[in-house]
């Protein structure tokens, strides 16, 4: 008799667990992400876009976990999440946080609109938010997946740009392209150079923004050669998928 009991107890419980996780699954999927809440009172939990009809029926995209604080409009939050699913999955998922400041001195120069921190958080000044929104969190969420592949990874990546003497410091007469960088600001470091590679490759793809092509115009060959090695490496790296690779491999040609 209790085991009888037990028995019919436990399919009781396990229907009702099953229920209600049925429940919270559909309210989920149907209502969108929820952005992670933290304790602190200067963290405030906002809005993000509804997720799509039927995604319930798919694994769920990573860029939908990202916790994003701080966020002042829809359009905003909008904007980098979308930025996000431009995205493949492991790079995504490289980012434990993005916060949005409205204080332009957390950054080190009033030049900087954002940066990424060594454990991976990315800070966006929400000033210069608008159309440079997206580009900015492509550009840092590549900052944040070449901390996560490690230094192993970053002089790979060193070596296939030309070698860590190819970043100095040039002459301010020094015009760009130029020995295997496009453009100057790609001679501060590794991480800037793949960086800023990645934003345009993004831009290129997503954006429809030309600023790729016309520049890969007046490289030379070599230039041209190295520049698709990088590319080959942020695809290694999983930072930009194979349709974008195949997309943009010719006009390195």
């Amino acid at each position: 008799m209790n085991i009888g009991w037990r028995a019919i107890l436990c399919s009781v419980l396990l229907g009702t667990l099953i229920g209600v996780s049925s429940a919270l699954f559909f309210l989920e999927s149907a209502f969108g992400n929820k952005i992670s809440a933290d304790k602190s009172s200067s963290l405030q939990k906002n809005n993000v876009p509804k997720t799509q009809s039927g995604q319930k029926n798919v694994p769920v995209n990573p860029a939908l976990e990202v916790p994003i604080f701080n966020v002042e409009t829809d359009e905003d939050a909008r904007a980098i999440l979308e930025a996000l699913l431009e995205m493949p999955p492991e790079t995504v998922r490289s980012i434990p946080l993005i916060l949005v400041r409205t204080d332009s001195e957390h950054f080190e120069s009033e030049k900087d609109v954002a940066h990424t921190h060594s454990d991976g958080w990315i800070c966006l000044l929400s000033q210069y938010f608008g159309i440079e929104t997206k580009p900015t969190v492509w550009h840092e969420a590549t900052h944040a997946r070449l901390i996560e592949l490690g230094d192993k990874f970053l002089e790979k990546c060193a070596e296939a740009s030309g070698g860590t003497e190819a970043y100095r410091q040039y002459s301010n007469n020094q015009r760009f392209p130029h020995n295997g960088f496009l453009w100057r600001r790609s001679t501060i470091s590794c991480h800037e150079n793949y960086a800023f590679l990645a934003e345009a490759i993004y831009r290129e793809t997503v954006l429809n923004d030309k600023t790729l092509t016309a520049v890969l115009k007046k490289a030379d060959a070599r230039t041209k050669e190295l520049n698709l090695e990088n590319v080959r490496m942020l695809l290694e790296g999983k930072i930009v998928s194979m349709e974008m690779f195949n997309k943009i491999e010719p006009l390195f040609k």
